[in-house]
């Protein structure tokens, strides 16, 4: 049997511009939940397989890669990455919804290293964990601030669907990376 990134690509070949619910509906069964469908999407997005934009009606279609859909939408790099010559300027990559998950995950664990179990309320979502932390003075408020924008970039991709846009994959990117110097200054392992 086709794996699940094959039968997307043959899907989209036939029907471009399906979102991963469509997706999902035609390839797994009605109703089933969609993120296997969405990360792998991403993934195929990530590698140049696909392209991933707003349709009119605001909802994220995917499109087979270097077709005239995906001309359309901006796809200027349609060539797959292993055409591109070693000397040859690779173009940015949005960060990707499973990206955004496994760094929501380490911030988690930067959390508990900072804050353990037995001090938290229960109940406490990370936002209100990151204020709460920042409040007390144990993170200072500008990286709460990416904190959150990291948080918050996942939220989107996760629950909505989105794709980040280039500034904005830059800005996350930028945020994790502040994120990351200031625990390592400190020696918090995550």
């Amino acid at each position: 049997m086709a794996s699940l990134g094959d039968r997307i690509l043959a899907l989209i070949q036939t029907s471009p511009g399906l979102t991963d619910r469509e997706i999902t509906d035609r390839l797994v069964e009605k109703a089933a939940p969609q993120q296997h469908v969405n990360q792998t999407c991403n993934r195929l997005h990530g590698r140049g397989l696909l392209v991933r934009r707003r349709r009119p009606d605001t909802k994220i279609g995917n499109y087979p890669a270097g077709g005239a859909d995906s001309l359309l939408a901006g796809d200027h790099a349609a060539v797959p990455n292993a055409s591109i010559q070693p000397s040859a300027k690779i173009p940015f990559q949005p960060v990707t919804a499973t990206q955004l998950a496994d760094w929501r995950r380490r911030l988690l664990r930067l959390l508990d290293a900072i804050d353990p179990a037995g001090d938290r309320p229960q109940g406490e979502g990370l936002a209100g964990r990151i204020a709460r932390l920042s409040k007390a003075g144990r993170i200072p408020r500008h990286i709460a601030a990416c904190m959150r924008t990291v948080s918050e970039s996942r939220n989107v991709t996760e629950y909505e669907a989105a794709e980040l846009s280039v500034a904005e994959s830059a800005a996350v990117e930028a945020s994790w990376g502040a994120v990351k110097e200031w625990a390592g200054k400190r020696g918090l392992k995550f």
